[in-house]
């Protein structure tokens, strides 16, 4: 991780497998607003496993995430498939929260 500001650290892949599943369920990191102010991670990004504590790195790099869970064999690729549909999930929530604005704003 570049580390947000702070000094860069390592996470090994079990852990950001591990991290990336803990993520995906409700709840999860990759799910709901963290953080605050400057540091931040929104819904459907996924924060370092340190964030918000002892990382300002609210965003890891998608490819960089990807590239790791595709290359850690079966326990990588099931991640990986948590991650994808965990952020569709979100994109889907954030699109209908956008058109009931549009639909309330419409109706004015």
């Amino acid at each position: 991780c570049s580390g947000g500001g702070g000094p860069e650290h390592f996470t090994c892949t079990g852990c950001l497998c591990t991290h990336v599943l803990t993520a995906c369920e409700a709840g999860g990191a990759l799910v709901r607003d963290m953080g605050e102010g400057d540091r931040r991670s929104p819904p459907g990004v996924l924060p370092c496993p340190l964030f918000p504590h002892h990382c300002g790195d609210g965003s890891l790099s998608e490819v960089a995430v990807a590239q790791l869970l595709t290359g850690a064999g079966a326990d990588g690729l099931r991640a990986f498939g948590q991650w994808r549909d965990a952020t569709g999930r979100v994109a889907v929530e954030r699109y209908r929260e956008e058109q009931a604005a549009v639909e309330a704003v419409q109706q004015r």
